[in-house]
C-alpha cells in the first residue's frame, strides 16, 4: 500500500503544480484581459458588465494612437538613451569595483544598495529646487540626467555581481598575451557578461519607460511629455475615459515587449547565471 501511494504521489504533485501555475497565470493575465475588453468597448457602453468582448470598436485604438504616438516615441527614446548612457558609465565602474581592492570599496557597494531603498518622490522636491537654480527644469537633458542617475546604482550593482563571476585566470592569460586593461574589459570581460548586460539594460529600459514621478516634476513642456504623463492627463476630476486609458496601456506595452523579445535569450541566460551563482 505504501508503495502504491508513493507511486501515485508524483502525478498528484504534478497536477497541483499545474493548477498553481494556471492560477498564477490567470491572476496575472486577468487585468490584461479586462483591458482588452474595455479598450474595444464604446464609451457609451462602458458601464455594461461583460465577461467577454461584445464590441470591437477598433477606432478606440486608432484615436488613442493618434493622441499618444509622439509621447510614445518620447518615452522610447528616453529609455534607449538612458540605457546607453547608463551602460557606458556602469560597465567600467562595476569592473573597477570588482577587480580592484581599494579603501571605501565596501562603503561604495553599501551606498549603491542603500539608494535603492529611497523612494524617488522623497527626493524630487529637492531636485526640483536645484533644477530651477541651474536652469535644467523643462529640458530634455535635465530629464535624461535624472533618468540615468536613478538607474545607475542598480545597473552598477547588477553588473558587479556578473563581473565577479568572470574567472581571474582568463584575464591573467590575456595579460600574458599582451592585453591592456581596456582590452581586458571590452574584449575579454564584457563578452563574458553579455547576459548580465542584457538584464541590466532591460531593467533600466523598463524603469525609465514606466517612470511617472520624475517627468511629472521636471518636464512641464507637453511636447516632451512621456506616455505615462499623457495617460494620466486623460483622467479629469469629473470624467475618466476608460476605453482610451485601456487602449493606451495596451499600446504602451508594445515597446517594452519588443525589447524583452529582442533580448530574451540573453535575459534568460543572465537570470539562470544569477540563480546558479546564488
Amino acid at each position: 500500500m505504501r508503495r502504491n501511494r508513493i507511486r501515485r504521489l508524483p502525478p498528484a504533485l504534478g497536477l497541483l503544480k499545474l493548477l498553481v501555475i494556471v492560477a498564477i497565470l490567470g491572476f496575472a493575465l486577468l487585468p490584461l484581459y479586462n483591458a482588452v475588453i474595455v479598450s474595444l468597448t464604446p464609451y457609451s457602453h462602458m458601464l455594461e458588465p461583460m465577461l467577454y468582448p461584445k464590441y470591437f470598436h477598433i477606432s478606440n485604438f486608432t484615436d488613442t494612437f493618434a493622441l499618444l504616438y509622439r509621447q510614445l516615441l518620447n518615452s522610447f527614446l528616453y529609455a534607449i538613451v538612458t540605457v546607453i548612457l547608463d551602460l557606458l558609465i556602469a560597465i567600467p565602474a562595476a569592473y573597477v569595483i570588482t577587480r580592484f581592492q581599494f579603501r571605501g570599496r565596501s562603503l561604495i557597494l553599501f551606498s549603491l544598495l542603500f539608494t535603492q531603498m529611497l523612494a524617488g518622490i522623497v527626493l524630487m522636491p529637492s531636485v526640483y529646487t536645484i533644477y530651477i537654480k541651474i536652469h535644467l527644469i523643462n529640458t530634455v537633458p535635465g530629464l535624461l540626467i535624472m533618468f540615468v542617475s536613478v538607474n545607475l546604482a542598480l545597473t552598477i550593482w547588477l553588473l558587479t555581481g556578473f563581473f565577479s563571476s568572470v574567472p581571474v585566470e582568463v584575464e591573467e592569460a590575456s595579460i600574458i598575451d599582451g592585453a591592456g586593461r581596456f582590452q581586458l574589459l571590452y574584449l575579454v570581460a564584457v563578452p563574458m557578461v553579455k547576459p548580465g548586460i542584457a538584464v541590466s539594460a532591460i531593467f533600466a529600459f523598463i524603469n525609465t519607460y514606466n517612470e511617472f514621478v520624475i517627468p511629472l516634476f521636471l518636464m512641464g513642456n507637453a511636447k516632451w511629455h512621456t506616455i505615462t504623463l499623457t495617460l494620466n492627463s486623460i483622467m479629469s476630476a469629473t470624467t475618466i475615459e476608460w476605453h482610451t486609458l485601456a487602449a493606451g496601456a495596451l499600446i504602451g506595452m508594445i515597446p517594452p515587449l519588443i525589447a524583452f523579445l529582442f533580448f530574451q535569450k540573453d535575459i534568460i541566460e543572465g537570470a539562470a547565471a544569477g540563480a546558479v551563482k546564488g
